[in-house]
């Protein structure tokens, strides 16, 4: 079975390379056919895999946690121009030609499967989405682009404008941007809910600290069902409670590891989680009605 070596050459992104050789000597190829010289870089990992699409699924979780913290460094960029727009409307900046890198290193996805789910590449005068699947963008994407300077995001062309954000300003609202990845301090809930061993360990952790936010309070009493591999759609995993679906497209881990959370709604009984820089629960509107008529029906009918 091939081997696949996460190969760091000090002053750049690692990449997941083979080791190959001819006349000159042994040297390192990465999926893009790029050759760094056997010597002038190091392995941090290896992992056996049938092909370099199976590589994701087959990195055990340690490694996948350490490439995406070198991907927080090297390629993550909030106030760029170009990069990702998942389907809540999180952009994800990249630096020049590093839109493949990023979905591998830090969103943990293929092209492929970012293009299948509904993500929108925008490049530095333009943006596209797959014709393939015939998606559209969502209401959400659409602010996104507009707000990077496509005005009119149905027409798929030129960036009619743009102005650089001011990089000692943080980073644009839109833009998926965490502090240091490390997990945030859990607050202590109000009653000690009993655990189910149905929910794997980083589910339970998440859950948990769901439970904890006053956000989320109308469904904190319940116990949810885990609903860990979602197949091909939106999500990748749910949580399934008594009135309400609460799912996301990001690992666990990474929810776990970012200082708070954003919320949105795709629809009225579902609320969608990714990543958010500022620590606690950030809900767009739609979210905050949904989880409002939550609490009223928790509560019940007034005597």
């Amino acid at each position: 079975m091939p081997q696949y070596f996460l190969v760091d050459d000090g002053t750049s992104m690692p990449r997941w390379c083979e080791l190959g050789s001819d006349d000159a000597g042994p040297f390192w190829i990465d999926f893009k056919a790029r050759r760094k010289p056997y010597d002038a870089a190091r392995p941090l990992a290896v992992v056996e895999a049938p092909n370099d699409r199976s590589l994701l699924v087959a990195m055990p979780v340690e490694i996948a946690r350490l490439e995406r913290d070198f991907a927080l460094r090297f390629l993550l960029d909030p106030w760029s121009d170009q990069g990702w727009i998942s389907p809540a409307g999180r952009f994800y900046g990249c630096r020049f030609y590093a839109h493949d890198d990023i979905a591998y290193a830090l969103l943990h996805r293929t092209v492929d499967e970012l293009a299948g789910d509904g993500w929108v590449r925008v490049h530095a005068d333009s943006y596209r989405t797959s014709e393939y699947f015939g998606r559209k963008v969502t209401q959400q994407q659409r602010r996104t682009l507009e707000a990077l300077g496509f005005p009119e995001p149905d027409v798929i062309g030129v960036r009619r404008r743009w102005s650089e954000p001011d990089r000692n300003a943080p980073p644009p609202r839109y833009a998926y941007a965490p502090s240091i990845p490390q997990p945030p301090e859990r607050k202590p809930t109000a009653s000690k809910r009993p655990r189910s061993g149905g929910l794997e360990h980083a589910f339970r952790d998440l859950a948990d600290r769901l439970a904890a936010d006053q956000f989320f309070q109308p469904i904190s009493g319940e116990e949810p069902r885990l609903i860990a591999r979602m197949g091909r759609g939106r999500w990748r995993w749910m949580f399934e409670y008594a009135d309400m679906h609460v799912g996301s497209t990001e690992q666990p881990d990474l929810l776990l590891a970012s200082p708070g959370l954003y919320v949105s709604a795709p629809a009225t009984d579902q609320l969608e989680l990714e990543p958010w820089p500022n620590p606690g629960i950030e809900a767009s509107p739609e979210a905050r009605r949904i989880m409002d008529a939550q609490s009223v029906v928790s509560r019940g009918p007034t005597p």
